[in-house]
């Protein structure tokens, strides 16, 4: 495993040494309401209403138990660990984490914990093979003020099946070197449950991640403290992220 706490290229990025192989496309995820960090890829043991860590098939790296099929995937991708900005309101954090232009599909998920995400994904695939430069997918669901264990484990269950299938298509097809899985999401939530259970917004430390188009998986980029509310060293930016998705298709933005 390779672990950057953080480290800055010149350009202003976060340092992603590796294959600099150019993307043709993205499907970028984006996961509305402000994923859990601590109960997805920064799992806390120990923290209250926490779930427990897995081992990945990358030594030294532990997601949540949450994500069991990711778990087995971890070496096509790279998390960063320190997303940290300061908008503390979904308006205000949507505007900096989506700030390029593109037409978003929207799955919302049902009562039954079923949605359309998978269709999307699917869709989102087959737009790729059509030669579509960026596909851009929302998840809706991750404000998680009351029972944040049960509707983040619905969740996850949901991104778990969608992301790692996509995976393997694209693989199987031997599109994955040539097309940038980005996921990113407004926030991530407090360490402290609050009265109903759930956990709030939380911007000060987050995470995202990428796969695929270039990017070398099985690494971890940043870190954060203990309780997981303060990024550790050199944080990155929604821009920084962004920025780096538009490095990788060889241009200077995804307009």
């Amino acid at each position: 495993m390779t672990t950057a706490a953080g480290g800055l290229l010149g350009s202003g990025l976060p340092a992603m040494a590796g294959r600099q192989t150019r993307a043709k496309s993205v499907i970028h995820l984006f996961m509305s309401g402000g994923m859990s960090h601590l109960d997805t890829f920064d799992p806390k043991p120990g923290l209250p209403g926490s779930v427990p860590s897995i081992p990945t098939n990358v030594p030294g790296i532990f997601i949540s138990s949450n994500l069991p099929r990711l778990a087995d995937r971890m070496d096509s991708i790279t998390l960063f660990r320190s997303m940290s900005h300061a908008a503390k309101s979904h308006q205000a954090a949507r505007m900096a984490t989506l700030d390029f232009p593109a037409e978003w599909s929207f799955a919302a998920p049902s009562q039954d914990g079923t949605n359309d995400f998978m269709r999307d994904i699917v869709a989102a695939r087959r737009r790729i093979e059509n030669r579509a430069r960026l596909v851009c997918l929302e998840l809706e669901g991750w404000d998680t003020h009351t029972d944040n264990a049960g509707r983040t484990a619905i969740q996850s269950s949901i991104l778990d099946t969608a992301l790692a299938d996509l995976l393997d298509e694209l693989s199987f097809r031997n599109l994955l070197s040539e097309t940038l899985v980005a996921l990113s999401t407004e926030f991530g939530r407090s360490a402290r449950l609050n009265g109903f259970g759930g956990r709030n917004h939380h911007p000060h430390a987050y995470t995202c991640l990428m796969a695929g188009g270039g990017t070398e998986g099985g690494r971890v980029i940043g870190a954060t403290t203990d309780d997981g509310m303060e990024a550790i060293g050199n944080t990155t930016s929604p821009e920084q992220f962004n920025a780096i998705i538009a490095s990788r298709l060889g241009s200077d933005s995804l307009a």
